[in-house]
Formats: C-alpha cells, structure tokens, sequence
C-alpha cells in the first residue's frame, strides 16, 4: 500500500486525455485491453479519519492473467500519488485524514504494460465534519491610530476551542505567535504599525479534532503619521572663511530626534543642531565645516528633519551664506634669471594687502615643456614679502615657467603671479670613485662600490668592463653586482659614469685578485717551554703550526681544541703561526687547526696528536733528593711549599715517561745557578737570578719527538753570594 506523494499539479482531465492513446508506455499498442475500478473506505469519512483508495485492475475479457505496472491515483483538485499493481490487480493509495466536509471525486489510472492496455476508474466519496464552529471576533482599543505607538487587540471566541490559543494576523504579511485565551474565551494582543496605511488584521484559531479552524472577519486598521514644518534663520548671512554664524531651527510639532544641517544640500555628520523635544526649537554655532576653512561662495543652508516614530519629515527653505576675502596682488620676482647648472638663485614674492594670518607662504612651481617641475615655498614676514635662495642642482637645464600662488590666508583672496627662469645645458661629466670590496676574493661574483657625484644634472648611468673595451652599461646605484673573468688569478675592473646631460667620465679601474683554491695548513705541534710561568696553577704551552697560499696569501687561522675527548670548542682566530694556551694538569688534550685565505677560502682542519698533562709537586715521590735539602711553605709557592738547597753538589732526580718536560721554581736576586742532566748527559747550566721576585716559573723545559722513560738531574752549584736553588714542581707532558 502507498501513501500519498508530494502533490503534483496534473488533473484527472489531463491524465483521461492521455488515456485516450490507447497505446502502451512505450507508444506501442497493447493487446489486451483492461477494465479498472476504484473505491474508498470508509465511505463517508468523518474529518480525521484516513482514507484507503483500492483500484482493482483486470484483463477484459478476464482471462486470469497475472497483472503488472502501477495506477495514479487523482482527485479534481491534481495528482495524488501512484501505487504498483500486485499480481492479482489490487493497488491501494493512503489519503490522509483531512479532507474537507462534502463529495470528493477520486480516479485511479492505470497506465497498462507491454502486455496490457490503460484503463481507469473513478468513484465518489462523501467527507464528513462534524466539529464545532467556533466564531472568532477581533476589535481594536484605537483606529485609526497613531504610527509606532502601540494598541490593544482584543479577540474573543465562542465557544473557547480545545487547543486554547488564537494568533494574529495580516493579510498579505506576517503572522504573531500564539496567545493563550483565558478563561472567557478573551485574548489581548499589542500591536503597531510602523507605515501610514491601513492594515487588514484578522485572528484565527487553530483546529482539532473537536473545533473547525476559525478565523475572524478583516479588521481595517488604519495608521496615520504627523505632518511636521521646519524653518531656520542664518546670522549673520556673510563671514569670512575663518568666519562662524549662528543656525536657529523650529520645528512644529517638536521632533523625537536631532536633526542634521547641510551645506550646499550635502550632509555633513559632523554638524548637528539640538532640538528640544519639548519646545522644538534649537539653536547651534558652527566655525567651519570639518575643521577646515570655509572656500569662498554662496552655500545654501538648509535644515533636514528625517522624521520621527510618529511624524513625518520636512525640510526648511534653502538660506544662502555667503563666504567672502579680501581681493589681493602678488608680484613675483627671479634674480638672476638666467644661471647656469647647479648654481643658485633668488625668488622674491610681494602680497598686496599683506597676510593678516602666519605662517603665510607663497608656493612657486618651476616647469620646462619636457614636463620637469621644481617646486620652491616662500615664507612671508608680516609686510606681505619674502625670498628664498634656491640651488638649481639636478636642475635639467632649459626655459622654466614659474606660477606662484597664494592660497594660505583666510581673509585675503588667492592670488597668482607668473616669472620664467633659464638654465643653461651641463656640459661636466660626473667625478667617480670605483673600489672593489676586498683584495681577493674567492667567487667571480663580487659588488662594487661606484660612487658617482655630478653638481649639474645627476649621475644617471653607469658602464662597466673587464677589460676596458666591452661595456655593460646599466642605471646608476652607488653599489653594482658584478661578475668578474673566469680562471684565478689577478683581474681588473673597469668603470665610466654618465650624467642626465649625456656627459661621461673617462675610465677608471681597480684590482682584486680571483682565488678559489684552498690555502694549506700543517698540523699543530706542542711543547712545553721555558721562560713562562704558571697562570692559577695552570701551565702554558708552545703550539706551532705553518700554512701557505699561492694566490692571495694567508689572511689568518682558526685554532680549536679538544679536552679528554668532548666536543671542539670554538675556533680561535689567528693571525700568526703560533699560540701560547694555558693548560690544566690530569687532562689529555688535542689541537687542530686550518688556515683561511684572503679569498676566503679555507682548508680543510689539521689534527695535532692528543698528548696528556700531569703536575708534580716538589714532594712526588718520583723525585729523590740528595745533600741538604729544606722545604719552605709559601702561598708564592706552586701548592705553598718548595724544596730549597744551597750547598753545591746537592742534586734532585726526578723519573718520568713522557715526551716533554719542565721544571717549576723561583727566580729572584738572591736565587743561584744549576746544572741540568737528563739520563746523565749534560743540558747546559741554568740561572735563576732575576732583579724582581718571579714566583712558579718554568726555567727549563725540553720536548723530544718520541715518549720514553727519562730522569732530570738538577745539580745545585753553590753560585757564590746567592747559592739558594729551588724545586717547585714539575710537568711532564706524555
């Protein structure tokens, strides 16, 4: 069984003079033709009640056939909907219960197959409502009344219908919520209009099952406006630009609302005039419109009332103000008015009356037929004169027209005076200085700096060259990338500026060398050495590396180290081929270094091998001391203590492995002198004078190229008048 579809606006009759074809759905003629009948149920239906179309479709003679296809369904008002045809020849349409009370004609369509033809049928059906009426009455407190200003709609129904509400509405707009009825049957709406017309408001109830749907007859409400007349009054009628005036407003009855004033009939936000409500009169004073003066001419003022909620709007009569200055005469003079390129001259300016406003200036426009203009501002003093001294530099030369004019004050009138003024062609080519950035570099890609000066016309064009013939010639810039030759080695630039005249400078050149290949660097070597003393306990050593570079020579080196094995710190740069770092005892440590040349370019890192420091003090018990020997405490000593001797051959032996070196003790007046052997073969002879007191000094240090067991002998000598020799310590570097 179908239910009703979406309504479809095709008549029975349309669809019985479709039938009369007679033919298939496929246009072709069907063989057996058919015989349909329609009924409903129940028949009568009460209001509420469903209603079941059954269309019962059979061959004609009934030969027993299996039907198929599907019948439309249709009342006089259009399309109902369409249901399939089951085997036996029964289709069914569910029409829903709210059929108006009276006969209803329906029609059942078969639209027949391949196999069979159309057919159709029809049948009446009587619908029921047996609900009771419900009369709906509407009233209104006021009518006509007054526009925006709210009423009373009263309702009242007879008898009060089960779903106990009513809504209000309008013909041909829009529709109120609903309001509950009380207990009387009554219902209040406030309603207002918000246009002068008459409205056409009715109430209508909401059907039940019980109560009809009711609606009252149109009630014609009619909304009225008030007529308004405004007037203004101007004082005084004429003012200078600067001047202000008076606006007076009526308007009867009072307005709601402030009202705009207009100037020359455009309305300007900013200028209102107050309007009591109570009184309808205002009045307001006005300067200037926007903050700026007034321009010279007739305005004509006029008042604008836009209405309120309950009054039209109306405009007053136009009132004209009229904006005047005194008349004035500017004279204009050009002292030389004829000068060359680049040099200075005089404009004067008289203003007759003089300004009776500062700062007043007159502004002169210079201009050539080419469409070059220059611009001047000259100031006036209080007798209405002035002059201004102006360089033509960058002046093209040629025959300029000068227009002044005067427009600053506000109660003298513009003026406008005319001069003319020549400037002779330039004829100098402009100065240039060209200099590359560097004295090598590692990229044929460099930026020159090509300052350029012209005093007459302006640097405007710059030519560039490797080799002085081929030219490039581009806008000028004091800066210009510029790809040099390839293939290393030393190149030449070449450079000429033009200026706006078409004069150019005679060549000039500069030099940078072209290098890309890396420099090269040795591996940084160590060793402990002499002459130096601790720094916070910690010792300095001697790095010593080399690098060369064929083309632009070493610029400078990049030092980094590596302690226990962490990570590089940050390089050092350096200039020379050494350095003197101060070291902790019990840490291995590890240099590299790499060389940068003027170019820019860099090698790759050179690793020096990783070697360890270690500190002795004068009591390790790798030092054995023969004679006498006294140890002294001192915070001047390396770890506050030290072993001292002075008698000669008392001697200290001191075992180590390692590759280099150093012995620490005290250099001062009375210190005397050692001889030191290691693994018995004599060094040389140390002396530990010195004119000052120098405190943990090494005196003697040595490195060898490999790592072995060795042993220092210091032998003191017993020096006469200063005999005393010191062991601080010592550092072996491994």
């Amino acid at each position: 069984m179908r239910s009703i579809r979406a309504f479809r606006p095709v008549t029975a009759a349309v669809a019985f003079a479709i039938l009369a074809t007679a033919a298939g759905p496929n246009g072709v003629h069907a063989s057996t033709t058919t015989v349909t009948a329609l009924w409903s149920s129940p028949n009568p239906s009460e209001w509420g009640d469903e209603v079941i179309l059954t269309a019962s479709v059979r061959p004609s003679p009934d030969s027993g056939q299996q039907m198929d296809g599907q019948v439309s369904f249709y009342e006089d008002s259009g399309f109902l909907g369409f249901a399939p045809v089951s085997g036996n020849g029964i289709a069914h349409l569910t029409v829903p219960g709210f059929l108006a009370a009276g006969p209803h004609e329906f029609f059942a369509y078969y639209s027949g197959s391949e196999t069979f033809g159309q057919s159709y049928g029809q049948t009446t059906h009587a619908a029921n409502d047996s609900r009771i009426p419900v009369r709906v009455d509407i009233t209104s407190s006021e009518n006509p009344s007054l526009r925006n200003t709210g009423i009373e709609i009263l309702i009242s129904t007879d008898p009060i219908p089960d779903t106990g509400s009513v809504r209000l509405r309008q013909v041909g707009g829009s529709s109120s919520g609903p309001v509950e009825l009380d207990a009387d049957g009554h219902a209040k709406f406030t309603w207002w209009g918000s246009q002068a017309r008459v409205y056409e408001l009715y109430a209508c109830t909401l059907g039940s099952l019980v109560y009809k749907d009711s609606c009252s007859q149109v009630l014609n409400q009619e909304v009225f406006a008030l007529n308004t007349t405004t007037t203004l009054e101007v004082e005084p009628s004429t003012i200078y630009p600067s001047g202000s005036f008076t606006a007076r407003v009526t308007i009867s009855p009072p307005p709601e609302s402030d009202i705009n004033l207009r100037l020359n009939g455009v309305p300007l936000t900013n200028w209102f005039i107050p309007v009591d409500s109570a009184s309808g009169t205002g009045e307001a004073t006005f300067s200037s419109p926007n903050g700026e003066p007034f321009h010279d001419g007739v305005y004509a003022l006029q008042v604008v009332y836009a209405g309120g909620l309950t009054t039209n709007p109306s405009s007053s009569e136009a009132v004209p103000l009229v904006v005047g200055r005194d008349p004035s005469v500017l004279d204009l003079t050009i002292e030389p008015a004829r000068i060359l390129p680049g040099q200075e001259f005089t404009v004067s300016a008289r203003l007759t009356p003089a300004p009776t406003s500062y700062p007043a200036a007159v502004g002169v426009t210079f201009s050539v037929p080419i469409g070059v203009e220059e611009r001047v501002t000259i100031p006036l003093d209080s007798s209405g004169t002035g002059s201004v001294v102006v360089s033509a530099n960058k002046w093209p030369g040629g025959m300029y027209s000068a227009s002044a004019t005067f427009r600053s004050d506000l109660f003298v009138a513009d003026a406008k005076a005319m001069g003319a003024l020549e400037i002779f062609n330039d004829v100098a080519p402009p100065v240039g200085n060209l200099s590359v950035p560097s004295p090598a570099t590692n990229s044929r890609d460099i930026v020159l700096e090509t300052i350029a000066t012209d005093d007459a016309s302006g640097v405007t064009a710059i030519r560039l060259s490797n080799d002085g013939e081929a030219w490039q010639e581009r806008s000028y810039a004091p800066t210009q990338a510029w790809t040099l030759d390839a293939g290393s080695g030393a190149k030449a630039v070449w450079a000429m500026w033009g200026d706006a005249a078409g004069n150019w400078s005679v060549p000039t050149s500069d030099s940078i060398v072209l290098d890309t290949a890396a420099p090269t660097a040795t591996a940084p070597k160590q060793a402990l050495s002499s002459g130096v003393g601790l720094s916070s306990g910690r010792l300095p050593i001697r790095l010593t590396w080399t690098g060369s570079d064929a083309l632009s020579g070493i610029a400078s080196y990049e030092v980094a180290r590596q302690t226990d094995g962490g990570a590089w710190s940050t390089p050092t740069t350096l200039i020379g081929t050494s350095q003197t770092p101060t070291l902790s005892s019990g840490h291995t440590y590890r240099f590299r270094v790499r060389a940068v040349d003027k170019a820019g370019n860099v090698s790759g890192w050179q690793y020096g091998t990783t070697f360890r420091l270690s500190g002795y003090s004068e009591a390790t018990g790798a030092a054995r001391y023969a004679g006498s020997w006294s140890s002294v405490a001192s915070t001047a000593y390396w770890g506050g203590k030290t072993k001292a001797a002075s008698a000669a051959g008392a001697n200290v032996k001191f075992t180590f492995t390692g590759r280099s070196i150093a012995w620490v003790t005290l250099k001062a007046p009375a210190r005397g002198k050692a001889n030191i052997y290691v693994n018995g073969t004599f060094q040389g002879t140390v002396d530990l004078y010195a004119s000052s007191w120098q405190g943990q000094r090494i005196a003697w240090a040595k490195t060898w190229t490999t790592s072995a067991t060795r042993t220092l002998e210091i032998r003191v000598l017993g020096t006469s008048g200063r005999p005393r020799v010191d062991v601080d310590g010592f550092w072996v570097g491994s």
